[in-house]
């Protein structure tokens, strides 16, 4: 029976950060592409307006944190709205 490798009893001899595998490649989302970010483009305000006369009778008030949430979800992935780069700083690779 093959035995199994065991970790180290020692943290400090343990790599502190796991490298990606090569040739990892970033590839930006490409939200503006995206079928349901159209749909929602497109249709957002139309909704938030008859919102409390078509549905709201039925499926109760819309929550007030709803459009924010909708309106971060139309900005999310698009880089001119901002981005975070990390920065490993045991071995430097940085992510966006």
């Amino acid at each position: 029976m093959p035995r199994k490798k065991r970790r180290s009893a020692n943290p400090a001899s343990e790599p502190k950060c796991p490298r990606p595998a090569p040739g990892g490649v970033y590839r930006a989302r490409r939200p503006r592409e995206s079928l349901l970010w159209r749909l929602v483009r497109e249709h957002l305000d139309e909704f938030l307006r008859v919102y409390d006369d078509r549905f709201a009778p039925a499926h109760g008030p819309l929550r007030p944190a709803v459009p924010g949430a909708v309106r971060r979800f139309l900005r999310c992935g698009i880089l001119d709205y901002g981005f975070a780069r990390i920065r490993c700083p045991e071995c430097g690779d940085e992510f966006l």
